[in-house]
């Protein structure tokens, strides 16, 4: 019963959802290509202080990624909450308890991010193979045509969340 009052407020409310759901898309998909680019590049940079300049370049990159997904969130989630307040405020004149509504806040934002988290992980695994091939028909010996590494999906997953839980 609850999944379906969960769903179904979710469904309905989509095109509110809808700013949250394409800013934190945008944050795990750049970042994303950020940490495999940096990744991939660092391979491949023989020199060591140009490695380590490069690679302190594109931390940077990703922590003021971060911040801009931290603003981008705390803005998407007042709009939403704002658009929904009279949906909360219903559930709480029917007498919902305060532990079931907090699950259900809950379970919105969490089915809405872990859907934004897949799309960013398509959309970034996208760009990023665009991107090589750009660089490699550039430069070929700079990049090696890759996939993006395991670790750099979950250190993506990581960011992502602390934001969420976070804002």
């Amino acid at each position: 019963m609850l999944r379906k009052i969960i769903l179904k407020n979710f469904r309905y409310n989509l095109k509110n959802y809808l700013l949250f759901f394409l800013s934190n898309t945008l944050a795990v998909s750049l970042t994303l290509v950020f940490l495999g680019l940096k990744n991939n590049l660092g391979e491949h940079i023989e020199d060591e202080a140009t490695n380590y300049i490069m690679k302190s370049d594109f931390f940077m990159a990703v922590v003021m990624l971060s911040v801009v997904a931290v603003v981008l969130t705390v803005y998407a989630v007042r709009s939403y909450v704002r658009v929904r307040v009279r949906d909360y405020s219903m559930l709480m004149l029917l007498g919902i308890r305060k532990k079931m509504f907090q699950m259900i806040i809950f379970a919105e934002y969490g089915l809405g991010w872990l859907l934004s988290v897949i799309a960013g992980f398509v959309c970034g695994s996208l760009i990023y193979y665009l991107y090589q091939e750009l660089l490699y028909h550039l430069e070929s010996d700079m990049i090696e045509k890759s996939m993006i590494a395991p670790k750099e999906y979950l250190h993506t997953f990581v960011v992502s969340l602390v934001i969420v839980v976070v804002v």
